[in-house]
């Protein structure tokens, strides 16, 4: 997923072993009984959760192995679905959390919160050789767009009253409609833009960002009979792994702007 050239986490930024040690100190001792009983779920979004070598990583899956070694318990399951099963389920079922969920407004009723875990931009991307014609202030909201069924950019987009959506289950399949050109116009984060530019370099050339929509913190939403006690310490840790987290930002170039 990232290139050979990327820049190294280490040579990013270096942290002494006495500090990575008391980053990684559990807060507290605590039980660990609660925790072992959560189960997460993620969607393939790179570069947030995406497999490499066979091996499920990208920066929200590393940033949550951190905060469970920061807690002092042990690693979770994390099953991958479709967005919106995801979505659904942690809506539903107790002691189940959901990474990374953009939080705005019409969602925070849903669920409980921590994080940000990193900050993303979401744009409306378009083919360069697009009719200029359809993309004036009047006739953009008349195409067709491109993007993630229940995602942040769905919600965004029917709040501004758009109803021609195509939802894909995930973004790969919403890139390969646009790519095609069955769909006028893409909906895609800045960072998960630059991952496809990053796999495909010619589709530099080919597309375009026309607007932009929000720039939203991503959290881990967790079902909201969660237990605020195990709220409270993964917020904890997530402030206290900052300097860890500013490091997964730059190891995966994560525009942070």
């Amino acid at each position: 997923m990232l290139s050979a050239n990327a820049v190294s986490f280490k040579s990013i930024i270096t942290i002494s072993m006495v500090g990575i040690l008391f980053l990684l100190t559990p807060i507290k001792t605590i039980s660990a009984e609660p925790h072992s009983s959560l189960t997460f779920y993620s969607e393939i979004y790179p570069p947030g959760t995406f497999y490499q070598d066979g091996q499920l990583t990208g920066v929200s899956v590393e940033a949550l192995r951190l905060i469970w070694q920061s807690l002092g318990v042990p690693p979770a399951e994390i099953n991958i679905v479709p967005w919106a099963r995801g979505y659904s389920i942690v809506q539903q079922q107790k002691n189940t959390a959901l990474f990374t969920m953009s939080r705005i407004p019409s969602r925070e009723h849903l669920f409980k919160w921590a994080g940000p875990i990193f900050i993303d931009k979401y744009v409306i991307v378009a083919h360069k050789n697009i009719s200029e014609e359809k993309l004036t202030p009047d006739n953009l909201f008349n195409n067709y767009f491109a993007l993630i069924r229940d995602d942040v950019t769905s919600l965004l987009l029917k709040e501004e009253g758009v109803r021609n959506l195509v939802e894909s289950k995930d973004m790969e399949h919403a890139e390969r409609l646009f790519s095609a050109r069955r769909i006028d116009l893409l909906v895609i984060s800045v960072n998960g833009l630059a991952q496809i530019y990053e796999t495909s370099p010619a589709k530099r050339d080919k597309y375009k960002i026309v607007k932009e929509l929000a720039v939203i913190g991503d959290y881990i939403a967790f079902n909201k009979q969660t237990d605020d006690k195990i709220i409270h310490q993964y917020q904890q840790a997530i402030v206290r792994l900052q300097p860890m987290f500013k490091a997964l930002h730059a190891k995966y170039q994560l525009n942070q702007k």
